[in-house]
């Protein structure tokens, strides 16, 4: 019993001294506590300065951004008011010039039309003259036409052709008749031909008379009133002949 009893008391012991220990530790987790807490209030209080320097660094910092985007409106509506007003002396001096080109041209528009008036006139009295010189070769060439018509009625009603006071009287035979529309060289062997024993004047008067269409406007290129055999088969060969339509084609 004496044993147990003993055993207790160590174990009381034990106990207590495990008490004491854990006071002890409480203590120190106490002081640990409030140490930290000490630390971490004067932690908190540095940082709570650190703030407020922070917050004063960043108003001071927006304060100087403020200042220069002042500034710097400032100086760009100042160069704004410079480029505006270098852009209205632009104007101004474009507007001049512009007014000055304007002027020159007119200027130089009613010269032109000046001229061109003076050139229309004497156009119109050279048109004048040519009408003038027109008519009159146009009369000329309605008294030619008559003349050869004339003789046309003479040959295709009597088969005679008067000529200066004289009477020729050729063959009776037809010669064919040409419009221009095959080869003049074709055609001109066929009629030398039927008149190769007539005489020049006979010739002349009988290819005149056989001429239809568009060949028979050849005569208004001739200017003698009464054409002799060697002209009219000139003018044909130029217009109908063989090299001319060699050139057409």
């Amino acid at each position: 019993m004496e044993e147990s009893l003993k055993q207790l008391m160590e174990m009381l012991s034990a106990v207590k001294a495990s008490q004491e220990k854990m006071k002890v530790s409480q203590e120190e987790m106490k002081e640990d506590m409030k140490s930290s807490q000490q630390k971490l209030e004067e932690k908190l209080e540095d940082n709570r300065e650190d703030m407020k320097r922070g917050q004063e660094e960043l108003k001071q910092d927006m304060r100087r951004a403020q200042e220069d985007m002042k500034a710097n409106q400032e100086e760009l509506k100042q160069k704004l008011e410079d480029k505006l007003q270098e852009m209205k002396t632009t104007i101004e001096d474009s507007n001049t010039k512009l007014e000055n080109k304007l002027k020159e041209f007119e200027e130089a528009v009613e010269e032109e039309i000046t001229q061109v008036k003076e050139e229309v006139k004497a156009i119109e009295g050279e048109l004048s003259h040519m009408k003038e010189d027109a008519k009159a070769d146009k009369k000329e060439m309605n008294k030619k036409m008559e003349d050869l018509e004339t003789k046309f009625r003479q040959l295709s009603t009597t088969g005679v052709i008067k000529t200066e006071g004289t009477v020729t009287t050729p063959s009776k035979v037809k010669v064919p008749t040409y419009d221009g529309k095959v080869s003049w060289n074709t055609y001109l062997r066929q009629f030398e031909a039927v008149v190769r024993n007539w005489r020049e004047e006979d010739k002349a008067t009988s290819l005149i008379a056989a001429l239809r269409g568009e060949a028979l406007e050849v005569l208004r290129t001739i200017s003698e009133a009464s054409p002799n055999y060697a002209t009219l088969t000139s003018a044909l060969e130029r217009r109908y002949g063989d090299a001319h339509l060699q050139h057409v084609y």
